[in-house]
């Protein structure tokens, strides 16, 4: 069970989202673009009303929100891209997956990883 962000650290690229207004939306459109999200080793948490919903399969433990919080900070319709090194790289409000996109594959373990 994962129960903090940094067990991810060199495994997967996170992106953690506050949507307190319009979940659903937001949790189909990462559905339908999970292809391009695994492709950039993005596991994402989507906290919805004290909850969190994530497409990472391997279990969520009861502390990862509280550690979430402790560690980010997040603040409602806020998201935060933290990368393979555990580092956060972006926060913004709201979620632009090209722009997302973009930004993962300009980043230099990325680039590494296309050419492999």
């Amino acid at each position: 069970m994962l129960t903090d962000l940094g067990e991810l650290r060199w495994q997967h690229r996170i992106l953690v989202i506050s949507e307190p207004d319009h979940p659903a939306e937001l949790l189909e459109l990462l559905h339908e673009n999970a292809d391009a999200l695994d492709e950039r080793k993005l596991a994402w948490f989507v906290i919805v009303e004290g909850a969190v919903n994530s497409n990472y399969d391997e279990g969520l433990g009861t502390e990862l929100l509280g550690n979430i919080n402790r560690r980010l900070g997040i603040e409602p319709k806020e998201s935060i891209l933290i990368g393979l090194d555990g580092g956060v790289k972006a926060r913004g409000e709201g979620v632009d997956l090209e722009a997302l996109y973009g930004l993962i594959d300009a980043m230099p373990m990325r680039r590494s990883e296309n050419q492999s």
